[in-house]
């Protein structure tokens, strides 16, 4: 599977590049399957039998307690962000490690995060808890500038108990401030720090 995955996005990359070689292909979401050496196993296969295909970003999602953090399966809320913190670090580094196939100064952008509730068992967290242990914290850490990751995109579940996870109510018509959840006011509070 990781062979076949690595020769699809070298089919997908050729194609892309050959209409608009100034296209920029992202790579991965959600392969991280931070569980399993998956994201290095297809890297290395690029590298092996698709050395002209690069990455030109790469876009994760890094979620409290999920696939992508699994050293933090156990972490209590008060240290969660800690321990994200940490391994979206040890990713960066072995993302940028030698002979990756992500071009000189890729982006790395965390396309979907926040807090899901799943998969279990995971805490339970208000509103509040979701603000001050993962929201306020990640905003904080990604302003520093010294993280490596550019962008940031917090995940709205479908379904989920909105007061938890989503940034407007689900019955709202129009989103205006008054509108948000608690999340949704903090999140349209921040003003991006511009890119490195």
């Amino acid at each position: 599977m990781i062979r076949m995955a690595a020769d699809r996005y070298a089919q997908i990359y050729r194609i892309i590049k050959a209409n608009d070689p100034t296209a920029k292909v992202f790579c991965c979401g959600n392969f991280d399957a931070g569980y399993t050496t998956w994201l290095a196993d297809f890297l290395q296969q690029l590298r092996l039998y698709h050395s002209d295909v690069k990455i030109d970003g790469l876009a994760i999602h890094a979620y409290p307690w999920g696939s992508s953090v699994p050293l933090c399966w156990n972490a209590p809320k008060e240290s969660i962000w800690e321990c994200m913190a940490q391994q979206l670090e040890r990713n960066r580094n072995e993302f940028r490690g030698i002979g990756s196939p992500l071009v000189p100064g890729a982006p790395l952008w965390i396309t979907e995060t926040g807090y899901l509730g799943i998969p279990q068992p995971t805490p339970t967290l208000t509103a509040q808890e979701v603000q001050q242990y993962v929201m306020d914290p990640m905003v904080v850490w990604l302003q520093s500038g010294n993280t490596g990751y550019q962008a940031v995109a917090w995940f709205i579940s479908i379904g989920a108990d909105p007061v938890q996870t989503n940034l407007f109510p689900p019955t709202a018509t129009t989103h205006t401030p008054s509108a948000m959840t608690i999340l949704g006011a903090r999140w349209a509070t921040v003003t991006p720090a511009p890119a490195p």
